[in-house]
């Protein structure tokens, strides 16, 4: 059985050969996440004064797979390398993160969006990332094609399950 023989026959339950094997890429699945979006503008916004892109993976803006149009005040020197810097950022759902200085976590989620339901209506006007977005998936599509002709391959819609997302914004 090849990776995605193995995959597709583990997903529906018909006897794979072995169990797939998820290894950084290099296994049976071949990740494929999501950008962050074009035109997302963490900090711009008056009450995100302060506050950094939180992308889920630092190498996006690290290895500049995408591109901060960084606010007027983030342009000072002393923010030029914020990724070294103990901070607070924000993902594209508005969840605010404690980040420390060496990066050694993804973080932890410091305060929620959407504290009461009342205030859903405003939260959705407000954050609705877009799946649908096609020029986030396009970096991880070429790639691919390149390294994953034989393996299968996996969307990642975000950096964790829908049920952390939840429970982060609320």
């Amino acid at each position: 059985m090849n990776s995605i023989e193995r995959v597709k026959a583990a997903i529906h339950f018909k006897g794979p050969d072995r169990v797939p094997v998820w290894r950084s890429g290099l296994g049976d699945v071949f990740p494929m996440p999501m950008s962050p979006p074009k035109n997302w503008l963490p900090g711009h916004a008056e009450y995100e004064q302060g506050l950094f892109p939180f992308t889920g993976m630092d190498e996006w803006i690290r290895f500049h797979l995408w591109k901060w149009h960084k606010p007027d005040w983030a342009r000072s020197p002393q923010y030029k390398n914020f990724l070294a810097l103990k901070r607070e950022e924000i993902d594209e759902w508005g969840v605010i993160w404690n980040r420390t200085s060496d990066n050694s976590s993804m973080g932890h989620p410091a305060k929620a969006p959407l504290p009461e339901w009342s205030g859903f209506d405003a939260y959705l006007k407000r954050y609705s990332p877009d799946a649908e977005d096609r020029t986030r998936y396009s970096l991880f599509v070429k790639l691919s094609k390149l390294v994953a002709k034989k393996r299968y391959r996996m969307g990642i819609l975000g950096f964790q399950g829908p049920f952390t997302m939840a429970s982060a914004i609320r």
